[in-house]
């Protein structure tokens, strides 16, 4: 599990997250008020992740979300839960 917490002094100006070819990641929390500044998060290959990043939508200046060679479980999920943005599953 990837889980990113609210905290004083961790990414609060991180912009952008790449993570990929995690191949044994089975989930990814994100904390209320962690990464406020984040506009672009990239997944890429991460076969085991069934499920949209838990909190994904909480992020206020997200304007970008990729996710791409993601399980067909994972399309089905997102496709559920779709927010709004230029939000691309390939």
């Amino acid at each position: 599990m990837v889980k990113f917490c609210s905290s004083q002094t961790g990414f609060q100006n991180l912009k952008q997250i790449l993570l990929g070819s995690l191949f044994i990641l089975e989930s990814i929390v994100i904390e209320d008020g962690s990464l406020p500044s984040l506009e672009k998060f990239k997944l890429v290959g991460i076969t085991e992740l069934k499920e949209v990043p838990s909190g994904l939508y909480k992020l206020s200046k997200l304007e970008v979300f990729h996710a791409i060679n993601m399980s067909d479980e994972f399309q089905e999920n997102f496709n559920l839960n779709r927010g709004q943005g230029q939000w691309i599953i390939e």
